[in-house]
């Protein structure tokens, strides 16, 4: 991502309308070193700390086609802007319904997913349209006029 900032919502886009209940829906982040993931959950914190971000007893989602659905972080977690970010979204249970995701083929290991409890899970191609939302702290960008601006395009 470039540059360390605060993150303070986690969003994704859906697909299609959706609607579904989740008991025990926790997001955990992790700045890992990693740039492929393995099938081991822990492994894949690359020796760092993972921080519970959002837990939530009970969280219903109820969605329209397109739209950004989230989470406010609590608390904020800290991107060092080095490492890759790891996201978990964890639950216990889900009435079996689904929430739908858009999402792409990476052509690397971007996705592991597997039983809730377990070690480890299968590996997947699979990048979701996700949305990091927080305070990127000072801008570097120096003020300009269009007029100055149009003149640096020589």
């Amino acid at each position: 991502m470039g540059a360390p900032f605060t993150i303070e919502r986690f969003e994704y886009q859906m697909w299609g309308e959706n609607a579904a209940g989740f008991y025990g829906l926790t997001l955990v982040f992790c700045n890992t070193p990693l740039d492929v993931l393995g099938g081991n959950f822990e492994f894949n914190y690359g020796g760092n700390e993972p921080a519970t971000v959002y837990r939530a007893e009970y969280e219903y989602i109820e969605t329209t086609t397109d739209c950004w659905a989230g989470f406010d972080l609590d608390p904020a977690f800290w991107y060092d802007g080095e490492s890759n970010l790891l996201v978990e979204i964890l639950w216990a249970d889900d009435e079996d319904h689904a929430v739908y995701t858009w999402g792409r083929d990476t052509g690397a290991a971007t996705y592991v997913g597997g039983g809730y409890g377990s070690e480890t899970g299968d590996i997947y191609s699979l990048g979701l349209r996700m949305k990091l939302v927080g305070d990127y702290g000072p801008s570097t960008v120096e003020p300009a006029s269009l007029g100055r601006v149009k003149a640096g395009w020589r």
